[in-house]
C-alpha cells in the first residue's frame, strides 16, 4: 500500500509594491508509492476533484518551467483504492520517460476520508487566510 498525507506550507504573499502583505497557508495532499521511489503532490481542491470525478482524467497542473528547468504538467485519475498520475505536456524527454505515470493504492476509504478532510481545510483555511488579511490591513 501506498502513504497518503497532508503537507502544511505557507507562502508569502506580496501586495501591489512587492512587498510582503502576510503569509498565506497552504496544505497540500501528498502521495508516497510503497518503495518510496515516486511521490506526487497536489492541492487541496485539485485532489477534491480528482476523486469527484471518479474515473476521468484531471488536470493537476500544466508544465511550467522554475529557474530554467521544465516541469511536465501532470493528470490524475481516482478509480476504486488507487490514484494513478501520468505525466503530459512539455518537459524533458529523459524526466518523461523515468517518471511517465504512477499508481498510489490506497485503501478507498482513507481516499475518500482524505477527500472529505481536504474539503473542510480548505473550507477553514480560507476563512483563516481572510482573518490574517485583515489583521494585517489594520
Amino acid at each position: 500500500m501506498s502513504r497518503i498525507t497532508l503537507e502544511p506550507a505557507t507562502k508569502e504573499v506580496k501586495n501591489g509594491q512587492g512587498e510582503r502583505a502576510f503569509d498565506q497557508g497552504v496544505i497540500r495532499v501528498k502521495m508516497y508509492s510503497d518503495d518510496g521511489q515516486c511521490a506526487d503532490g497536489m492541492s487541496l481542491e485539485v485532489f477534491e476533484d480528482v476523486i469527484e470525478s471518479e474515473g476521468n482524467w484531471v488536470m493537476v497542473n500544466s508544465a511550467f518551467s522554475v529557474n530554467g528547468k521544465g516541469v511536465p504538467g501532470r493528470e490524475a485519475k481516482y478509480s476504486d483504492g488507487q490514484i494513478e498520475v501520468k505525466m503530459m505536456g512539455k518537459g524533458r524527454v529523459e524526466e518523461l520517460q523515468s517518471k511517465s505515470a504512477a499508481t498510489y493504492y490506497i485503501k478507498d476509504d482513507i481516499l475518500k476520508s482524505f477527500a472529505l478532510v481536504a474539503k473542510q481545510t480548505r473550507i477553514n483555511l480560507r476563512e483563516y487566510n481572510q482573518r490574517k488579511q485583515g489583521l494585517t490591513a489594520a
